[in-house]
Formats: C-alpha cells, structure tokens, sequence
C-alpha cells in the first residue's frame, strides 16, 4: 500500500486494508491491520466524518472489531482508532476502557 489515509507513527512490518464489503460493513471507515518487526499484530481504523463522533458511533467500532477478528480468526494486540470529527470525552474514554489507542486528528 503506499499511501495511508493517516502518519504512520508505528514501525509496521506489512500493513494490509480490509475489504469492508467482504464483511458487509457499510460504515465509511477505513480498516487496516498490521504486524510490526516484534510480530505484534495491530488493528487500525481510520473514520473521516463531519459530525461529532459519539458513544453510540464507539459501540458501532467495537462491533466491527468483534465482526473482523472473529472472522479472521486473530488476537490482536493492539487496536488504533484514528478519528478525524470532533470527539465526544465520553466516547474517547468508553473506547480507551475497551482497550482503544484514540489519536484525534484534526
């Protein structure tokens, strides 16, 4: 892939998009996972949106997750989520709770 919709600030070994339609995904976000050189795995979401990303839109995150790493069949690690909206102070802390690495770019 050579060009990510966001800065890698990782040193991702392989970094690979998930095809959305393959798990019937209609969101409009951007899935990737990713190994790095210590073989850990990463599950990275890149969302874009004009409104203000809230709890309900973490719970939506965290089904996808579930959808994609139960499909896969992998452990990951490590899960980034990079936000490009507004980002609700409830919504980052419930992700943060679940395990979520929130960088808000804007």
């Amino acid at each position: 892939m050579d060009t990510l919709p966001f800065q890698k600030d990782y040193n991702f070994k392989n970094i690979q998009e998930i095809n959305l339609k393959e798990f019937k995904i209609r969101k409009k976000l951007d899935i990737f996972i990713s190994t790095d050189f210590s073989e850990k795995s990463y599950f990275i979401i890149y969302i874009e949106q004009k409104s203000r990303f809230l709890q309900k839109d973490a719970n939506k995150i965290e089904e996808i997750f579930s959808l994609v790493s139960n499909s896969l069949q992998i452990n990951f690690d490590n899960k980034i989520i990079y936000i490009v909206s507004p980002l609700c102070s409830k919504a980052k802390k419930k992700l943060e709770d679940l395990g979520w690495c929130c960088k808000n770019i804007q």
